[in-house]
């Protein structure tokens, strides 16, 4: 009987950086991958949904000290910048109706003062001057006036200046504390928070001072108002349910409803110009303790909360984002 010759093909071991290849691609390699991949999708997705082409301000707190700066973020690209960086605490940015200018406070020259700087580069304005403290700026939408909170008194009262840095007047008087102005859209109304009635409550007054009124008349903290763009609506921060949360209500006192009920408190609430969306700071626990306070997006119609400052890239950098503010359109 004829013998077949058989042909056997040796099987070598496949060299050692091969045999790593296969189960590294799918331990490590893929799911980074897939990773990216869900991670564009979202932000391509969300980034559809956030209003385009605008910019908020807002004070932060460098991780390695103590003082604020204010940082300007394209909201839709997701990209920060430090606008002021200076040793001096700056807080509470606001923006002139035209979008070109930021008024804000800083201690720079000694104590809380209102300055004003050009958004993109320019020379830095002093507004006011003395040895008392002024904050909390808020620029008419007009144009006309700028309203802050100064102790010049001895207590805590709403000023008008004008952008100039002239005519520089007295809203309130008392010996209650009046504090965080904020404009009616057609800039005939201040809205602000005031203990005249022991606890701090919402008021609202004409642009002059006259006829303050009530909105609030919780024992306990409603504070920080908002007026929305349409002028319908004042969002303001809370503390009549559990913890500090956001309520909105309509600019008359009713209609009173939360906005968020997650764990944490939350503050400074800002409408985007297109009354979508409330941007407002909430206080949040960080992996190996601790407490960090970033910045979120809230939309109004159906309560979907977002992250906006929760960014790798700014978290190494800061701990602390507050008082959110809109370009306006």
């Amino acid at each position: 009987m004829a013998m077949r010759s058989i042909l056997i093909t040796p099987h070598w071991p496949a060299p050692a950086h091969r045999r790593l290849i296969t189960p590294l691609y799918a331990v490590v390699i893929l799911p980074a991958l897939l990773f990216l991949l869900s991670l564009m999708l979202v932000l391509v997705f969300t980034s559809r949904q956030l209003p385009s082409g605008t910019l908020l301000a807002f004070d932060g707190v460098s991780a390695g000290g103590a003082n604020t700066d204010i940082y300007l973020m394209d909201v839709q690209r997701r990209f920060i910048a430090n606008r002021t960086r200076h040793p001096a605490v700056d807080e509470s940015p606001a923006w002139s109706p035209d979008g070109r200018q930021l008024v804000f406070a800083s201690d720079r020259d000694g104590d809380l003062e209102i300055y004003v700087m050009p958004v993109w580069g320019g020379d830095l304005r002093r507004l006011t001057d003395n040895d008392a403290i002024d904050t909390s700026p808020s620029w008419s939408p007009d144009g006309a006036h700028i309203a802050f909170m100064s102790e010049r008194d001895g207590d805590r009262e709403i000023f008008l200046i004008n952008p100039d840095s002239s005519d520089s007047r007295q809203l309130t008087e008392n010996i209650v504390e009046d504090t965080t102005p904020r404009w009616s859209p057609d800039s005939t109304q201040i809205v602000f928070v005031s203990t005249r009635y022991e606890s701090p409550d919402i008021l609202v007054m004409n642009r002059d001072g006259s006829e303050p009124r009530r909105l609030t008349t919780y024992f306990n903290a409603d504070i920080m108002p908002a007026w929305s763009p349409d002028g319908r609506q004042i969002a303001y921060i809370s503390s009549r349910e559990q913890g500090l949360g956001i309520f909105i209500m309509d600019v008359d006192g009713t209609y009173r409803s939360r906005l968020t009920h997650n764990i944490g408190g939350q503050f400074t609430p800002a409408w985007s110009p297109d009354g979508v969306w409330l941007a407002y700071a909430s206080m949040q626990a960080v992996p190996g303790g601790g407490q960090r306070i970033s910045i979120f997006l809230l939309r109004v119609a159906d309560r979907r909360i977002m992250p906006l400052t929760d960014l790798p890239a700014f978290n190494r950098s800061a701990v602390i984002a507050m008082w959110p503010a809109w370009r306006p359109v």
